[in-house]
């Protein structure tokens, strides 16, 4: 199982405190779109988004969906994913010694919060191929797909066009 931090990575390790299956290693690989980077890397946004009651944090994330995430899902849709993500080369390390010990015919799960644009998820499988034995079936899970049409789909969700607030996330008040 391979977490995208940070969401993807919150659900694999619930993953594996739930069900802690024998023989099934979960790895993260850190794999984000710039506009996550800002949002992290700033304490005074962090702690505005804190700050702010939900009904306003609401409305900046119907803001931020139709700013930003709907023009970024159809610039994807018309020019492609553009150039790669690229992962922590820690993490592709660590990838690459789980994927070394996978036996013919192995399933690997990469596991994300969210889709949007589905570049995150195109570059991570794009990254995970190469060092994958031929006949690996990979698939993907999110909680949701926000995206009108992502350039990958999820093979498995939970919500269609449902913007979660996830404990992860930066305006979560939990």
């Amino acid at each position: 199982v391979v977490g995208i931090r940070s969401g993807g990575w919150w659900v694999a390790e619930t993953m594996k405190t739930a069900r802690a299956p024998s023989g099934v290693v979960f790895v993260p690989l850190t794999c984000r779109r710039p506009t996550s980077d800002v949002k992290g890397k700033s304490p005074a946004f962090r702690l505005l988004l804190k700050a702010l009651p939900y009904i306003v944090l609401d409305l900046l994330r119907l803001l931020e969906y139709y700013a930003l995430t709907l023009p970024r899902c159809r610039a994807v849709i018309k020019n492609g994913a553009g150039e790669l993500r690229v992962p922590d080369t820690t993490e592709v390390d660590a990838v690459r010694i789980a994927a070394a010990r996978l036996r013919p015919g192995a399933r690997v799960l990469v596991v994300d919060d969210s889709l949007d644009s589905g570049a995150t998820l195109a570059s991570v499988i794009k990254t995970l191929r190469p060092m994958l034995p031929a006949d690996t079936a990979v698939r993907t899970a999110v909680f949701t797909v926000l995206g009108p049409a992502p350039i990958v789909d999820a093979d498995f969700f939970l919500y269609r066009r449902i913007n979660c607030r996830f404990p992860w996330s930066y305006d979560f008040h939990g």
